[in-house]
């Protein structure tokens, strides 16, 4: 490592072992001398700042990822009543944004719950499959894309533990992406980029998990009427979805 007028940089080498030799060195090289990250030659070896870390992880994933780019979705003035309890409701908190006090959002990873944006509502560590909350306690549950990250064998648990949670009468509001079967040879993850709309307030945003399992909107309201839910609502595009269902 060097430092140059106050900043540290890492020589080739070093990345590679910082980065656990996820990238090979004549790859980081191609990076450098074709100028897709910043780097300085020193002694005839390429350096880079710390900030390149970013940069290089972000590139990593971006050739192992299908990211589809869909706009704009708004949210404004979607209809949620009462005591809400939002589903994986960590990294941007947009339920709690939209919402605020009316939220408890709940996310199985602590620091997803701590980089969620700051807000007037309540963020706590739980598992959807086993809510730790009252029988029919809830007037509303959000998932705000959030079963894209959630194994296929655990969608009818988490279903069958919000039926339980809302009151009759109560709705349950689902936003997600449709992910198509894997392809041989298809990359690894499968993901969204979009621009989320909360009165004013513009979040530009992506979401990406692995490609290991198929999602559409069938797949939900199916499962959501074998349990009692009604469909009450249900808008599907080319590559997301919304469905808006009710407790009777």
């Amino acid at each position: 490592m060097k430092e140059i007028e106050g900043k540290k940089y890492s020589n080739v080498d070093e990345i590679c072992e910082k980065l656990e030799r996820r990238i090979k060195k004549k790859k980081l090289n191609e990076f450098f001398n074709n100028k897709k990250i910043p780097g300085k030659m020193i002694d005839n070896q390429w350096y880079g700042e710390e900030k390149v870390f970013d940069e290089i992880e972000e590139m990593l994933f971006r050739e192992r990822a299908v990211m589809i780019c869909v706009g704009e979705i708004d949210i404004s003035e979607v209809a949620l009543k009462g005591r809400i309890l939002d589903i994986g409701g960590g990294g941007e908190g947009v339920i709690g944004q939209l919402k605020g006090a009316q939220v408890v959002a709940i996310d199985l990873r602590a620091n997803e719950l701590q980089e969620a944006a700051e807000g007037d509502y309540l963020k706590i560590i739980m598992d959807a499959k086993d809510l730790k909350f009252l029988d029919e306690y809830f007037d509303t549950t959000t998932a705000f894309f959030s079963f894209m990250y959630v194994p296929s064998s655990d969608r009818k648990e988490i279903f069958n533990e919000v039926y339980r949670v809302l009151k009759k009468g109560g709705e349950f509001v689902i936003w997600d992406l449709m992910i198509p079967e894997s392809k041989l040879n298809a990359k690894d993850f499968y993901g969204i980029n979009f621009t989320i709309k909360i009165g004013e307030k513009k979040i530009s945003t992506g979401y990406a998990t692995r490609w290991n399992r198929v999602q559409s909107s069938d797949i939900y309201s199916n499962l959501g009427e074998s349990i009692g839910f009604k469909v009450i609502e249900k808008y599907v595009s080319d590559h997301t979805f919304y469905i808006r269902f009710l407790k009777n």
